[in-house]
């Protein structure tokens, strides 16, 4: 598997839950699961981005249980429980990430996994709508009400900095 693609895998889960140790989990059970599908010991070029989705979908769904609801109300586990400089927490130092925490832990899991793989990852709608067997329309329409959502907490994180004037 190219680099590129795990690396898409591990930052779908890495947004997706915000908590490095499950990202980290779920990226892994998604690579196994795509080198077993395929019968490969090393996963090569050629996977198509449905496979990628579906395996993302599939894994977050079965991983989503592990973030509990303490933990989705609670500031993320940026560090993975280690003392050296993470992703997310390096990510963290340069852009603001509450408005986006605050939009997943308050959205359907259905829109944030939805903008997440459309506008984060770059997957095409159709794609998704064909990975998840869901409609195009209603992937649009998850899609839009995903960025109504995070745009209200993004404008709301704004004000709160006094950066509306701005």
């Amino acid at each position: 598997m190219q680099n590129a693609q795990v690396q898409r895998i591990a930052l779908a889960f890495l947004f997706l839950f915000g908590d490095e140790k499950i990202a980290l989990h779920g990226a892994f059970r998604a690579v196994a699961k795509l080198k077993s599908a395929h019968g490969m010991s090393e996963l090569a070029e050629g996977l198509s981005d449905l496979d990628l989705i579906k395996s993302i979908n599939q894994i977050y769904l079965k991983c989503r249980g592990l973030v509990s609801n303490h933990q989705r109300q609670t500031r993320p586990n940026i560090d993975g429980g280690r003392k050296t400089p993470s992703a997310m927490g390096s990510l963290r130092s340069t852009i603001d990430l509450d408005p986006w925490l605050n939009f997943r832990n308050e959205a359907n899991e259905a829109e944030v996994l939805v903008v997440v793989l459309s506008k984060i990852l770059g997957f095409r709608d159709e794609d998704i709508s064909s990975a998840l067997e869901v409609p195009l329309a209603t992937i649009r329409y998850r899609l839009s009400r995903g960025i109504q959502q995070l745009s209200v907490h993004c404008q709301g994180s704004t004000e709160m900095r006094g950066l509306d004037n701005v």
